[in-house]
Order: C-alpha cells, then structure tokens, then sequence
C-alpha cells in the first residue's frame, strides 16, 4: 500500500522526494499513531492529500504502523 499510495511523494525506500523524509526521528505533526492516521486520512497543508476518499480508516492504521516500523 505504501508504494502505491505514498511512494510517488515520499520515495520508495520513505527516504523523501517531494514529501518529506519519513525515516526520521520526528515529524512536524506528530509521529505517533494517531497523527499519523490523521495525516493520511485529511491530508496536511502544503502538499499531504488526504486519502480519506481513497483508503479505509483500517488502512490507514496499517500504514501508520508500517511508518512507525521504518
């Protein structure tokens, strides 16, 4: 889901591009589960779409533990 949803702007490997790096210690909205479902789900000013139309909330929460795994 990663590489379908989120590679194009954060890079294959989540290392950044035209998203931000996601491998780092800490993130502007928070990097714990919640914000990160929120981030997903609603999207972020600046360039985070949300997904809420694309991917269930479920979704959202394996990509947040997917993120909190790198």
């Amino acid at each position: 889901m990663f590489q379908e949803l989120c590679a194009a702007c954060h890079g294959s490997r989540a290392r950044g591009g035209v998203g931000p790096d996601l491998t780092v210690s800490r993130f502007k909205y928070g990097k714990d589960r919640a914000s990160l479902e929120k981030s997903i789900l609603e999207g972020r000013p600046g360039g985070m779409p949300a997904f809420s139309a694309y991917i269930k909330p479920e979704d959202a929460a394996a990509l947040a533990d997917y993120l909190l795994s790198l």
